[in-house]
């Protein structure tokens, strides 16, 4: 046994339903849950009050919800047909408490199959942004549920209603293989120590335990493991994670799904109420980082380091509206005051990451940056020579969407610093956590840096 500190959130870290049913009916609502799992679909129960509504269990993460299984009748209305907004007010409840924060499927199982496209139809018209459309719904006999012997139909049915939706499919598929890469992953650490007890009771979880930290210690190094084991063991465990991902596509099911879901439309474009920059902000930064201490940390001046007597002009050797200059051309920018208050000057960390792994006590690695309102594009043109940015040590990336406008992103290799850990430039009294810029898109900036660093000279005669 291996006790340690136990805390309520704890339980937050078990796996999370994906389906629920919903019913005002105790005994009906038993024999839902008994058919799904017999069809091989476990679920949570909720029993749905017409007097108090529904309650959701506070351990139910509404972000995990895939599938809703839901009477269509909860009101348990008599003249079901002549009385539509009453029958549609206790769906929009549900869904309103429920509040699915993905992509879900909604199956009503109902005798009155022929109101259920009126009944979404009306809560659509509603407009209610507080209750979330499925990406589609299906319908399904209560019988297939309520009979013992139509499970197969219920498999069939259930079948048929995810074959309806291919892409949402697709989704689940990715979601779950994505989910067994890390359980195989688990397993695959958990066979090479699988050893008894002294007592033979259970297995050696001390032995686990001592995988897990040469993992870390592996990948940060033993000092910088003992003070972040979460980050350390993570970084440990992920080469061996990223191989049981790279095999997802090996399952001939999977790849079926997904030629299935995208068989046409490849010569369209992005949908129209998606535009680059919101997409740029999903693949090459992570806006939920606040770690100013993580790499990649992209760390944005506040007021008191911009002072003429503060640490920007210490360490760079030029203040905050020269710094500006580098990235764009004052005699273009009439207004300087208007566009230098909108640029956000900073640092962004790009430490070598073997630093960690060979236990070293690092210099943080940092490179001058700039945040800028895309709409300056026109500030950054110079005429001689004729360019876009004011020379060759200006490196930028694609635009980003951060909250509703998107910003350029540049960076500037003349001015880089190496810097402890508890620096005062890079410390809370001088800067904040803007966002993470990631990986992929840090190894080709330091690409870039050592391109641009390591440039040969040459000259030559011409005639």
């Amino acid at each position: 046994m291996d006790a340690g500190v136990v805390e309520d959130s704890f339980i937050n870290f078990l796996p999370h339903p994906r389906i629920v049913a919903i019913d005002n009916n105790p005994s009906h609502l038993d024999q839902i849950a008994k058919g799904l799992f017999n069809a091989g679909l476990p679920c949570v129960t909720m029993l749905y009050d017409i007097a108090q509504g529904l309650v959701k269990p506070d351990t139910l993460d509404p972000s995990m919800l895939r599938i809703i299984f839901l009477d269509l009748n909860l009101g348990e209305i008599e003249n079901i047909g002549s009385s539509m907004g009453t029958l549609t007010a206790p769906i929009c409840e549900v869904l309103k408490i429920l509040s699915p924060a993905g992509p879900y499927l909604l199956v009503f199982w109902t005798k009155h199959h022929n109101l259920v496209k009126d009944t979404m139809k009306m809560i659509a018209e509603r407009g209610d942004t507080d209750v979330p459309l499925p990406v589609s719904y299906e319908t399904l006999d209560k019988d297939l549920f309520t009979d013992t012997s139509k499970v197969e139909d219920l498999r069939k049915g259930i079948i048929k209603a995810l074959g309806n939706n291919c892409v949402f499919l697709a989704l689940l598929a990715w979601e779950s293989e994505v989910e067994g890469a890390a359980v195989r992953t688990c397993n695959r650490l958990h066979n090479l120590v699988a050893a008894r007890q002294g007592d033979g009771t259970s297995l050696n979880v001390v032995d686990l335990k001592d995988l897990l930290k040469q993992l870390a210690i592996a990948a940060w190094g033993k000092v910088h493991a003992k003070g972040n084991a979460a980050a350390s063991v993570t970084s440990g465990l992920l080469p061996l994670l990223g191989d049981h991902l790279d095999a997802i596509t090996n399952n001939p099911a999977y790849s079926k799904i997904w030629n299935n879901a995208l068989s046409n439309g490849w010569s369209r474009g992005m949908p129209s109420m998606v535009t680059p920059a919101q997409m740029n902000a999903q693949c090459l930064v992570d806006l939920s980082c606040s770690d100013m201490n993580c790499r990649g940390a992209w760390l944005e001046f506040i007021d008191d380091a911009k002072k003429p007597d503060g640490p920007v002009k210490g360490h760079l050797g030029q203040g905050i509206e020269d710094l500006t200059d580098e990235f764009i051309n004052p005699d273009v920018a009439k207004d300087k005051e208007n566009y230098k208050s909108k640029v956000s000057l900073g640092l962004l960390e790009c430490s070598a990451a073997c630093d960690l792994a060979q236990n070293k006590a690092p210099l943080r690695r940092y490179i001058l940056c700039a945040r800028m309102p895309a709409d300056f594009e026109k500030y950054r043109t110079w005429e001689n020579p004729a360019r876009k940015k004011k020379h060759d040590a200006i490196f930028e990336l694609d635009k980003v969407r951060i909250g509703s406008e998107d910003y350029d992103l540049l960076l500037d290799f003349r001015y880089t610093l190496s810097l402890p850990l508890d620096h005062p430039l890079t410390g809370p009294q001088s800067v904040k956590a803007a966002f993470r810029v990631r990986s992929q898109v840090l190894a080709h900036i330091t690409a870039n840096f050592a391109f641009h660093t390591t440039r040969p000279g040459t000259f030559s005669f011409r005639p």
